[in-house]
């Protein structure tokens, strides 16, 4: 119940974001100094440049051409607002990868009936070829 209500009173304020790549944004950075007030120092890093979005809440920073990159949440950027805007390193933006088509020893495996609970706890990193081929010979009886 009182997830529910936590739930219900985040989704009226939050306002979703989508970031593209060659985006500029703020990163928020909160340190701790000994001595120091919280209240006047910089909460936001940046500018980053967006050099990927790995999914609907993830993007890649990178703060220059030769720095490295970095995983972060969306909740933790905003966009850049400055009056000069830095020059994008970027040369062309690529579409995504798609996702490779089903091969055919998981379609042979997935119709085997004997072996639907050990295939529920494979996983794509998981699956080697070795393991493939042992569960689809044992699966259709040795043929391939």
């Amino acid at each position: 119940m009182a997830a529910q209500r936590n739930k219900h009173t985040y989704d009226l304020r939050v306002r979703p974001t989508r970031y593209k790549v060659g985006d500029w944004v703020l990163y928020f950075n909160p340190r701790k100094y000994r001595g120091k007030q919280d209240k006047w120092r910089r909460q936001y890093t940046g500018p980053y440049l967006v050099v990927g979005v790995p999914g609907p809440v993830n993007v890649t920073l990178q703060s220059g051409p030769k720095a490295k990159t970095f995983l972060t949440r969306i909740d933790k950027v905003k966009a850049y607002t400055g009056s000069q805007v830095p020059k994008s390193w970027i040369t062309s933006v690529s579409t995504p990868p798609t996702l490779p088509e089903t091969p055919e020893k998981w379609k042979r495996m997935r119709a085997c009936r004997g072996r639907r609970e050990k295939l529920r706890r494979l996983t794509w990193r998981t699956l080697r070829k070795s393991a493939a081929r042992v569960l689809v010979k044992s699966c259709s009886g040795g043929r391939r």
